[in-house]
């Protein structure tokens, strides 16, 4: 199971975000194997969180669901607030997922090249007041944008298709 987490640029050094990811995985997987990568690639420094999923103690497999992603939310904005470190508002950086990826996105392992656009996109949100921008920001991580009246289309560097979503 992997968590990404992300902050703003400039907000953390890499040994700082490195330490809140261990500060995390400590919150939300008690009892499981963990691998903090910290990513330093881009202008906003990130982990990747990858969680083991049998519990040390019980045996029992980790849950990856709505309620478990909740509180993953939760438990970040709280590590966030505990450092002095702006919070993202929910509802401004929500996730979107297409019918077919909703039956098998939450059951899987892996990491998808979608995952990595959809997180992105998350993030240029995030950062970015106007479709300008957006795209500019985008295109600074290798993502072209492409838009069509009501349309935009992605296609990061890493994929030879073009993805659409919505403006």
């Amino acid at each position: 199971h992997t968590v990404i987490q992300s902050f703003k640029p400039g907000e953390v050094t890499p040994e700082q975000c490195n330490q809140l990811g261990l500060e995390l995985a400590e919150k939300i997987a008690p009892n499981h194997q963990v691998a903090v990568y910290t990513h330093t690639d881009k202008d906003h420094y990130h982990n990747h969180i990858v969680i083991n999923s049998v519990d040390l103690e019980t045996g029992k497999k980790y849950q990856s669901n709505k309620k478990q992603r909740d509180l993953v939310k939760k438990e970040n904005d709280n590590v966030c607030r505990e450092h002095g470190l702006s919070v993202t508002e929910r509802g401004t950086a929500k996730m979107r997922y297409t019918q077919a990826e909703k039956g098998i996105v939450f059951d899987r392992e892996e990491y998808s090249w979608k995952d990595e656009l959809r997180e992105l996109i998350e993030n240029a949100k995030a950062h970015t007041s106007n479709l300008e921008t957006f795209s500019e920001h985008l295109e600074e991580k290798g993502v072209e944008v492409k838009l069509r009246g009501e349309t935009i289309s992605y296609k990061p560097e890493s994929a030879n298709k073009w993805v659409r979503g919505r403006t």
